[in-house]
């Protein structure tokens, strides 16, 4: 290899010195590479960004020498490149080879203060005709730097990057720390509330710290998880990031706004859908860049995301400031604005190279604009999350006053005046004519019914076999009142005995059938309770042969008698219960052709 050396003891212009070639096969060794038409440096255009050409090899040879009378200690770079293999003859040495990598630990390098350097000592004399082949991966600019210095000038360029970069290793670290801190804290609150838009928050701000990472692990003076795993910086690209924060910012927004609740049906379908766009996306993101490896592909998957945010992001802001359905908070409505501004001006100003988008220090240079409306967006949604989340405990509060008023309502309905006065009757009847045994028996189940009322009252729920235990117990005292004026069956299967049920369900459906059902009926009436399994529910039937609602309505409105609320008052408590739990009771009330059923579905709750 011939080529005019480059006096490292007098310095000059390093550059001039440099021949290249590029292999767009990648396959000539080192010793056919020597044949091969070099160009000059200056000649060659470097493109910005690499397609097709990160599967190129581009080779560069030069020569060394030292003129001094003194050993010198020098660093060497062809610049900030994903690898350099130099192949170094000595004209007082062997041979030897050596290959810096960015994907090795700093303690792995030849330069243990930086990827890019390899560290070389040049005796007195010596030439060192240097053969070096470089590689890259597309997706970050493709930075070609070659430059020679000695140690001590490197040390004295480190301390002065540092000093001028200060404020932007300062702003990326407290980004970092923010975006941390909030996620660690909204993951606490997710734990006590289990709230699910809390947990999407958090894995959105976990997507969004790792895509920030990502960039700052390019720098050779900070040590990151992706330093640590070189997997999830070369093989799972940026983009990863960003469609993993896409869709966990989707599925936060759908949450909390309740898009499947309050959402029009085109509202509905593009959150549906969307999520399968950005699975596709994350797939062919995947297969391009880990199984194949293409990385020409994966930038175009890239470039297609980046269009696709931007289109849903315009979408998700004219549905927040417009949409009759979907009213967003005004703290959401600004946070995607200010996140929505970010992304289009840290795109634009980062494209046209508005701002610095690389250092010595930081290869991926942090763009203000981006990261400060990424703070304020954060800071924005937290406000909005604080404020839903008090307003959910207000609710609840409200919800927990609204219950203890119903288990009142429910307690006076199920003592009520006419079944205290008429049962009271019914056993100073007895003891007037004298059937003492009548009297005490009847006073013992009576009692034995109270009791069990008042010591269940603060009772929520009652497993189902304490449950019939009580509707037994009121129906024994109305059919002993109404002289065996009607009779009962009820049918349950065992395995749900154990199950939990609303307390005193089931009392107020068979008062009105005695009350209401068995009123001027001519025949023997008849209650029939069966309770089964069906479909992971408790199923309740409950069926008489009474006179059927119309025609207890027309004697109601006709006698202007008592009116019962206990229907009404059981089921404004399940509707309470299902706020506060999320049960899905449902309930219904058939008119037969002789009679009334009752049919409600329990979901099984532990």
């Amino acid at each position: 290899m011939k080529s005019q050396c480059f006096d490292v003891a007098k310095g000059g212009n390093f550059e001039s010195h440099i021949k290249c070639y590029v292999d767009s096969s990648d396959k000539k060794s080192s010793s056919q590479i020597l044949n091969q038409p070099f160009k000059k440096y200056q000649q060659v255009r470097f493109p910005r960004f690499l397609l097709s050409e990160y599967l190129h090899g581009f080779w560069f040879k030069f020569c060394l020498e030292n003129s001094s009378n003194q050993p010198q200690d020098y660093v060497l770079t062809m610049g900030e490149v994903y690898s350099q293999e130099y192949h170094i003859n000595s004209s007082q040495s062997v041979n030897y080879t050596v290959l810096l990598s960015q994907d090795k630990r700093l303690t792995q390098n030849a330069y243990y203060f930086d990827h890019k350097y390899l560290k070389i000592n040049i005796k007195p004399k010596e030439k060192l005709e240097i053969l070096v082949k470089v590689k890259d991966k597309t997706g970050q600019q493709f930075l070609l730097q070659p430059n020679i210095k000695t140690e001590a000038q490197e040390h004295t360029e480190r301390l002065k990057n540092l000093y001028e970069e200060r404020f932007a290793l300062a702003q990326n670290l407290m980004l970092k720390s923010i975006l941390a801190f909030v996620m660690i804290f909204v993951s606490m609150q997710y734990f006590f509330t289990r709230y699910k838009f809390l947990l999407y928050y958090a894995l959105y701000l976990l997507g969004m710290l790792l895509f920030h990472l990502y960039g700052f692990s390019f720098s050779s003076y900070y040590e990151t998880p992706f330093t640590a795993i070189p997997f999830f910086k070369f093989e799972l690209r940026q983009n990863f990031y960003v469609i993993i924060t896409q869709i966990f910012y989707m599925l936060f927004l759908r949450e909390f706004l309740g898009v499947y609740e309050k959402g029009s049906s085109l509202q509905k379908a593009i959150f549906k859908y969307q999520h399968y766009l950005f699975l596709i996306l994350l797939i062919l993101e995947i297969l391009c860049s880990v199984v194949l490896q293409r990385l020409d592909f994966e930038l175009i998957i890239s470039l297609v995301t980046q269009f696709i945010v931007v289109s849903i992001s315009i979408y998700l802001l004219i549905t927040m400031f417009t949409s009759k359905h979907l009213k967003a908070p005004l703290a959401i409505r600004l946070a995607s604005l200010v996140l929505f501004v970010g992304v289009i001006i840290g795109f634009l100003s980062a494209t046209f190279e508005w701002v610095k988008t690389t250092s010595p220090l930081l290869q991926y240079y942090p763009n203000y604009f981006f990261n400060f409306c990424v703070l304020a967006e954060v800071f924005l949604y937290s406000l909005a999350i604080g404020q839903l989340y008090f307003k959910t405990v207000s609710e609840k509060s409200f919800l927990n006053q609204k219950i203890a008023l119903s288990e009142l309502n429910m307690l006076r309905s199920q003592i009520n005046p006419h079944f205290l006065f008429n049962s009271l009757n019914s056993i100073k009847s007895l003891v007037i004519s004298e059937r003492k045994h009548e009297a005490a028996s009847f006073l013992t189940e009576f009692s034995a019914l109270i009791r069990n009322i008042l010591q269940k009252s603060r009772e929520q729920f009652l497993n189902l076999e304490e449950e019939l235990s009580f509707t037994e117990s009121y129906l024994k005292i109305e059919k002993k009142r109404f002289e065996d004026g009607f009779e009962y069956e009820i049918n349950v299967q065992k395995s749900l005995l154990e199950k939990l049920v609303p307390a005193f369900i089931l009392q107020p459906f068979v008062e009105n059938s005695i009350k209401h059902g068995f009123h001027e009926l001519s025949e023997k009436g008849k209650i029939n309770i069966e309770i089964s399994e069906k479909e992971e529910h408790i199923h309740v039937q409950i069926t008489d042969n009474g006179i059927g609602r119309s025609q207890s309505a027309r004697i109601k409105l006709s006698e202007n008698g008592h009116q019962s609320f206990g229907t009404q008052l059981i089921l404004d408590r399940l509707k309470i219960l299902n706020d506060i739990y999320g049960w899905k009771i449902a309930f219904e009330i058939i008119d037969l052709e002789k009679g009334t059923r009752v049919v409600m579905t329990i979901p099984f709750f532990d």
